[in-house]
């Protein structure tokens, strides 16, 4: 067709074809030269998925106009993912914000923003969310009344009472029926059904895993053009589009073709943004300006009473599940889990709410409860793959080594492509302590997904198990060049550096980590550990209380602080602290070992004698065992100068 008739149109269906196929050069190669909005998408998406990132930019930015994106929203999420992979992370919450402005249903869009940690700009369009949940459009109350019954209720499935509550449903004013769910009981009766907006339905609702077009976490690169686009002001009023779908990137992709002149001009925007979206919260006419009441009637010939509720409740859903995601990106844990029960039961029980949950558990260190929650979400979704290397990392700690082999061959059965199943993989082999293995599976994942970055963390974890530092350190830079915000790969980096007794370094990347995650008792504990070593004992004492409060279990950040305690000569309550902790942990053979060298400070060598051999009874290492035995050897000299370390 395209040889026949060679214009815009038929280049970009022979683009389509060649792109879903996944030939993406011959899709770029029929698409140059063409000008119009679905040429230029679709051949900036091509060239995004082939690493041309300054390319992808030329072709949404027409000369340079960030007024002129195509495609409105799923336009604004690509430049966005655009400026993301080069680096230019200002600009691409810029862009990302817009697109979310814009349609309010572009989950993507916001999760780019939570895994940026815009956390303000979140923030400004939750409430901006919040505005179009709380306003009651009267003027389709006055349409419902016209008609002579209420609007009904696109939520509720068929067979259900009128109103959750019983009695007689209110136009914006309904509400589930449920107070809290129960954590890990078992899902409720449906009493939902997702809306069914205008004959499609918003599948972006439940279950908001899938990027369209990948993680858009591609390497740093140079770009020599830069968007002067900034993001405009939060109207007062939230604008939807006239044809009422929720815009998705694919489904701009893929729309049909075959629209009236009219249709295509009413979908087109006059806003600086590129795209406008009708409004809500209908103003009163006086209020109107011309453009505003011709869009107004445009939206009451598409759209009816019903179909706006819908969408109202629609973003009601979404707006928890936003609240509760932007808790967890910023590692606000115990609250997200706590926002994560306020959807409705239906929902909690799906495979992402599960996996968000179990996340959330793994981040507070809560490994048992984690896997509880995955172990969920696996029943009620077994194909799914996504979050599942998090699960595979909680069952490594809880040392269930049956479990993970059992994950391990599942997830490598359902999808051997799958980057998550390789690292699932390289979990099993770590546990068995066969390291070599465990990279190997790992590069296989990064093979599969280069710009993965927590593969790449891990990687790094098992060549610092093997004191390749080198290769591990090589490993974590990868990772935070690819996620700035991978706090592992900098906790990884400062655990390099500490070993290697560069304090300072430590210092700097362990403050890193916690400028991402500020809640970890683990990052507090060894920012502690660190000053502790640079002789700041004030500031690592108050480090390690810190870390004690964030985790009461965390015994590092006991141990430590009593270390901490000695140093400033204060071993009576050094001494108390390690004699509480053993209480807790009364198998830790360091623990008596540094009870017997406290109790050698302050003269009492019987009890010294004691602690000495109760941890040479718990068959420490070989090197350990020896370094007691030397402080027992010197027990009657004075130890003023010595120097040994457990």
């Amino acid at each position: 067709m395209h040889a026949e008739a060679p214009t815009s149109r038929s280049a970009h269906a022979l683009a389509r074809a060649h792109y879903a196929r996944g030939d993406k050069a011959s899709a770029r190669h029929a698409l140059l030269g063409h000008e119009t909005s679905e040429c230029r998408y679709l051949l900036a998406l091509c060239c995004y998925e082939m690493g041309k990132h300054l390319e992808a930019e030329n072709a949404l930015l027409m000369k340079g106009d960030a007024n002129n994106v195509p495609k409105g929203a799923a336009g604004y999420l690509l430049l966005g993912k655009i400026c993301k992979a080069s680096g230019r992370v200002a600009d691409a919450i810029q862009h990302l914000k817009a697109a979310y402005a814009m349609d309010p249903f572009l989950w993507s869009a916001y999760e780019e923003l939570c895994h940026l940690g815009a956390e303000n700009e979140c923030k400004e369009l939750l409430e901006l969310n919040a505005m179009d949940i709380e306003s009651t459009p009267a003027v389709w109350k006055t349409e419902a009344a016209e008609t002579n019954h209420e609007p009904a209720t696109p939520w509720m499935a068929t067979g259900a009472p009128s109103t959750l509550r019983g009695g007689t449903a209110k136009t914006g004013d309904l509400e589930p029926a449920y107070k809290t769910a129960g954590r890990y009981g078992d899902p409720s009766p449906s009493l939902f059904v997702t809306p069914v907006v205008g004959g499609d339905r918003t599948d972006n609702v439940q279950g908001m895993g899938g990027h369209p077009e990948g993680t858009g976490r591609e390497p740093t690169g140079n770009h020599s053009m830069r968007s002067n686009f900034a993001a405009p002001r939060a109207p007062s009023r939230r604008k939807f589009a006239s044809n009422i779908h929720p815009r998705k990137v694919a489904g701009a992709l893929f729309q049909d073709e075959t629209q009236t002149p009219l249709a295509e001009e009413s979908r087109e925007s006059t806003s600086p943004m590129g795209r406008e979206r009708l409004s809500l919260a209908v103003s009163p006419e006086s209020l109107m300006s011309p453009q505003d009441a011709q869009r107004q009637h445009l939206f009451r010939n598409v759209a009816s009473a019903e179909e706006v509720m819908s969408i109202q409740q629609a973003l009601g859903l979404v707006q928890s599940m936003a609240e509760a995601y932007l808790l967890l990106c910023m590692y606000h844990c115990q609250e997200a889990t706590e926002a994560f029960l306020k959807v409705t039961p239906n929902q909690y029980a799906t495979g992402w709410v599960l996996c968000q949950v179990g996340r959330a558990h793994y981040e507070m260190a809560d490994y048992a409860e984690a896997a509880r929650a995955f172990q969920w979400a696996r029943q009620v979704a077994p194909h799914r793959q996504a979050g599942m290397e998090y699960y595979s990392t909680a069952l490594w700690h809880l040392k269930r080594d049956s479990e993970l082999m059992y994950l391990a061959r599942e997830l490598t059965t359902l999808d051997r492509w799958s980057p998550t199943a390789w690292c699932a993989m390289g979990n099993h082999f770590s546990l068995q302590k066969d390291h070599s293995a465990a990279v190997r599976f790992f590069q296989r994942a990064l093979q599969l997904d280069e710009n993965f970055s927590y593969a790449h963390a891990l990687c790094g974890h098992e060549y610092f198990a093997n004191e390749d530092f080198d290769k591990a350190m090589a490993c974590y830079r990868t990772a935070v060049r690819i996620d700035v915000r991978q706090y592992n790969a900098w906790f990884g980096l400062g655990q390099i550096y500490f070993r290697q007794e560069k304090y300072d370094m430590a210092e700097y990347h362990f403050r890193r980590a916690l400028t991402v995650n500020g809640r970890s008792s683990v990052l507090y504990s060894y920012l502690g550990m660190c000053l502790h070593r640079l002789h700041r004992l004030e500031e690592a004492l108050a480090l390690l209380q810190a870390a004690i409060v964030a985790d009461p279990q965390n015994p590092l950040a006991k141990f430590e602080k009593a270390n901490v305690l000695v140093s400033e000569g204060r071993e009576e309550e050094a001494l108390v602290e390690l004699e509480m902790l053993q209480e807790s942990i009364p198998k830790e053979a360091s623990i008596f070992f540094q009870m017997g060298k406290i109790c050698k400070r302050l003269g009492r060598l019987d009890k010294a004698v004691v602690h000495f051999n109760t941890a040479l009874d718990l068959k420490p290492s070989s090197l350990d065992a020896s370094l007691i035995k030397s402080a027992m050897e010197k027990l009657h000299l004075d130890d003023a100068h010595e120097e040994a370390e457990f």
